[in-house]
């Protein structure tokens, strides 16, 4: 039986083979190699207290440049704000709401507010209507002097809801009413 790294080495001779081949052309026809040295130092981790004044130097000239773009753009959100919602600011300069907002906090810009238009009458919702209807059934039974306990059981309200419909609608029920 033959281990693995035999088959390995036996499988790395023709690629030897190959490369001191490649090596000697390259010689015959006047090339040249250089040994180097490996490196022999530490690498230190990357902060700004093992920077050189030349990294130092790059990264506040970065941050500069990244500060006047932002500025630039800070400038154009404010005059666009003078005339429009936060929304058609977005949707022209193609940026995300939270970028906009989070520019205008910065640099302090307000936005305009939509004028707000008179909402159209609508129709009661459901339960409103359901409400009154409700309430209607309740009055029917108060002037027929049942209580309200009787009157919510045989109209299928439930007894809070039946409660807090006579007094919205000021449906009084005798203290004792008639239960049969």
């Amino acid at each position: 039986m033959i281990s693995l790294e035999l088959l390995t080495i036996q499988h790395k001779d023709t690629e030897r083979a190959w490369l001191s081949a490649n090596v000697d052309q390259f010689l015959s026809a006047g090339g040249e190699v250089d040994v180097v040295s490996g490196f022999t130092g530490r690498v230190a981790p990357y902060n700004h207290f093992t920077d050189t004044k030349a990294q130092a130097q790059e990264r506040f000239n970065n941050a500069v440049k990244a500060h006047g773009e932002q500025a630039e753009v800070a400038a154009k959100i404010r005059q666009l704000a003078k005339t429009k919602t936060c929304r058609e600011i977005c949707l022209e300069l193609g940026m995300t709401r939270g970028a906009v907002r989070h520019l205008a906090h910065q640099y302090r810009i307000s936005f305009q507010v939509r004028a707000t238009m008179p909402k159209p009458e609508r129709e009661p919702t459901p339960s409103k209507r359901r409400d009154a209807q409700d309430a209607k059934l309740l009055r029917t039974y108060a002037e027929l002097g049942t209580s309200l306990n009787h009157a919510a059981e045989h109209s299928g309200i439930g007894r809070k809801r039946a409660t807090r419909l006579a007094e919205q609608h000021n449906i009084s029920f005798p203290p004792y009413g008639y239960t049969g």
